[in-house]
């Protein structure tokens, strides 16, 4: 396990959770791993969320209950100060819907719409199983028509595609809609708009 230097304010006793280096300095375990760990969770396409439950998953094996578990935010701020997420994607065509509440972060069909952003980017890191993952879904979506709607209230949900209106697996919003040019088509077609 890998250690920091911390301060015990000074006392020379022990912290439990540290060991004591010199007259009030300990050392106290690190409760975050090597930022290259970190990174390479990343590059798996794991979320921030699912790898402080990872950590914190290895530091109760490790410590046992005697630790604070580490928030996705810690994750993402020591990511932020390494520098080793500066330009995280944010797939707004295939992911308009901002923002998405936390609660739908870890849903699967965002996790898809994110793996269907990055094989159009060309990206040779996806790992195996999410490309079968995605591939399925794929299917599923062609097969049946369907789409991929977001609500803030409900979250992600699939929805039949209005022909000729919607794409790449999602539910146009008004803002994309107007973009492309299909206000009149969706007038035409009898679809309502603007559709809130």
């Amino acid at each position: 396990m890998a250690y920091s230097v911390g301060n015990n304010g000074g006392s020379s006793a022990c912290n439990t959770r540290g060991r004591l280096l010199t007259e009030g300095i300990y050392l106290r375990p690190q409760l975050l791993p090597n930022t290259n760990v970190l990174v390479d969770c990343v590059q798996k396409g794991m979320t921030h969320r699912q790898i402080a439950e990872l950590v914190n998953d290895q530091n109760r094996r490790t410590m046992g209950s005697s630790y604070r578990p580490i928030t996705r935010s810690a994750v993402a701020v020591a990511l932020h100060r390494a520098g080793a997420e500066p330009g995280r994607p944010r797939y707004r065509e295939e992911i308009p819907w901002q923002p998405i509440k936390t609660e739908h972060n870890n849903n699967y069909r965002l996790t898809m719409l994110r793996v269907h952003a990055r094989v159009k980017a060309g990206d040779q890191n996806i790992p195996e199983r999410l490309l079968k993952e995605y591939q399925s879904f794929a299917r599923m979506c062609e097969q049946t028509g369907s789409v991929v709607h977001y609500d803030p209230t409900s979250g992600f949900q699939t929805v039949k595609a209005r022909e000729g209106i919607d794409c790449d697996y999602i539910r146009l919003t008004d803002e994309q809609i107007i973009d492309r040019g299909l206000v009149e088509k969706m007038r035409e077609m009898g679809y309502p708009f603007p559709t809130k």
